[in-house]
């Protein structure tokens, strides 16, 4: 996933095994609420879906993974939206505001 994600983004998970089954996944907001989960299907070690964020408000989120195998692994995922930063590179916007 592209980080800072300026909404859809593909969600592509590459594990350092041939591991083949199920990963589950949530993303949590920086309060620790539950925003969205989802599940993938890993062949040879190697996932992708989709993962809409447009329906996010701009902000750090927390990406959780979780095979059963392996270690839960977390990233930070950085939602932006785009509108804010153009108005900031025009000069419209003198400090961000996050929708």
């Amino acid at each position: 996933m592209p980080n800072p994600s300026p909404g859809a983004s593909k969600l592509q998970v590459r594990l350092p095994d041939a591991y083949q089954g199920s990963i589950s996944w949530q993303l949590a907001d920086a309060g620790g609420q539950i925003v969205k989960t989802g599940n993938l299907n890993a062949l040879a070690g190697y996932a992708s879906d989709d993962l809409d964020t447009s329906d996010l408000a701009a902000g750090i989120y927390f990406l959780q993974l979780e095979t059963g195998v392996h270690l839960p692994l977390s990233l930070r995922v950085v939602v932006i939206k785009l509108f804010i930063f153009l108005h900031l590179l025009r000069g419209k916007c003198k400090t961000p505001i996050f929708a």
